[in-house]
């Protein structure tokens, strides 16, 4: 109810200036938060509790999340300038996901800082990180953004190969044109955790849901390279019986047919064929590597993941 009466300013006001000190006693004891004293975020971590900020916020809640984000900036710069812990990250990122769960911005950069300028051990900063990421997921299962952020984290950081092939899919299916380098991801990802059956799987339904040719012409070209990858690994399977049956790797593909193994070299899909590359103890084709993700080497033959 809007305050007509003269008679209420007095009382208006006083209530203004109460919330201007207590705004301002807050703001003195967040710039206080850096630098970190060993117990510092335990004595700031009042500061940051959801219930409080809600009824500091007065149904002002998205600015209170941006004023929260400014000191997050502000502590940010001071640690990282002084390549310091990032503790109290956490509790920024909390505090603003309570007052505006849909701050996408403030996922991101609290994880950014973590894995990138936290003077913590790795361990402990990423899996910071990944927690940051994964309640902006479950804030934000419609952003494209979160769900590419936490596949590279699963991916690069944690090495989970199968879940961040599921993020990349959904990167996929929320970017508006669907993008289709995250499909190419994902496949590499769950080639990487030894399911590419799945990621055909998931290509075929993302062809069937996309109207757009050039996207559908892009999908198409992924799935029969998830194809080729899943005739390689056949082949490895055959080349490992080989080697456990006779103790030595064929010279060539040739070997596998002499032997009894496979009935004939198949084509790899992609306008070439498979080979043996006896150097480096690998199935190869002709026309394409194979599907891996960049930076890993998850995937190893049956022979060379034994120690064969």
């Amino acid at each position: 109810m809007r305050i007509r009466e003269k008679k209420y300013y007095p009382a208006y006001l006083i209530l203004l200036l109460l919330l201007w000190i207590g705004a301002y006693r807050v703001d003195v004891k967040l710039s206080g938060v850096a630098p970190v004293r060993i117990s510092g975020w335990e004595e700031s971590s009042t500061l940051f509790r959801g219930e409080a900020l809600k009824v500091l916020s007065m149904g002002y809640d998205t600015a209170l999340a941006d004023y929260f984000f400014m000191k997050m900036i502000q502590y940010f710069a001071y640690q990282s300038d002084n390549h310091l812990p990032m503790t109290n990250i956490i509790h920024f990122a909390n505090a603003i996901s309570e007052l505006d769960p849909r701050f996408v911005y403030a996922y991101e950069f609290a994880w950014g800082a973590l894995v990138n300028f936290d003077a913590r051990p790795s361990d402990l900063k990423v899996k910071d990180a990944g927690e940051i990421l994964r309640k902006g997921w479950r804030n934000n299962s419609d952003s494209w953004r979160i769900a590419q952020d936490l596949g590279f984290h699963n991916f690069f950081y944690e090495g989970n190969f199968e879940q961040a092939g599921n993020m990349y899919d959904a990167a996929f299916r929320l970017s508006k044109p669907p993008f289709p380098l995250y499909a190419d991801l994902a496949s590499r990802m769950r080639a990487e955790a030894g399911k590419p059956e799945i990621a055909l799987v998931a290509l075929q339904q993302q062809v069937n849901m996309t109207q757009d040719p050039n996207i559908r012409k892009t999908l198409e070209k992924q799935i029969q390279l998830v194809r080729t990858e899943i005739m390689a690994r056949r082949l490895d399977e055959r080349v490992e019986a080989f080697h456990k049956e006779r103790g030595s790797f064929p010279n060539s593909l040739s070997d596998l047919i002499t032997a009894g193994y496979i009935r004939k070299i198949p084509p790899d899909g992609m306008g070439g064929s498979f080979t043996w590359n006896a150097e480096q103890q690998e199935v190869e084709s002709t026309s394409t590597p194979r599907l891996k993700a960049h930076f890993s080497n998850a995937y190893q033959p049956p022979w060379k993941k034994h120690g064969l």
